[in-house]
């Protein structure tokens, strides 16, 4: 986790897998401003980091499969962050 090392003190951790952290020291990480985003799962604490183009390309696919699916009258429609 870049530049909030410090949080879970001398814990090896993995990208792949994740930190260990309780959910009130994952609310601690996450109230402070910071260019980097996370995400918590069952405990672990995950470096979400900026989607690539070919991500992108991918997430538009399949967004649109979605809405053809649909349709445009429905009560359901897609979202997407940008």
């Amino acid at each position: 986790m870049k530049g909030n090392q410090g949080v879970v003190a001398n814990l090896r951790y993995d990208d792949e897998y994740g930190i260990p952290m309780t959910e009130e020291a994952f609310e601690n990480l996450v109230s402070t401003e910071s260019p980097y985003r996370y995400e918590w799962i069952d405990g672990l604490v995950y470096d979400m980091t900026g989607s690539s183009p070919e991500h992108s390309a991918i997430a538009a696919n399949v967004e649109e499969l979605f809405r053809s699916q649909l349709g445009k009258t429905g009560p359901c429609r897609t979202h997407r962050e940008q």
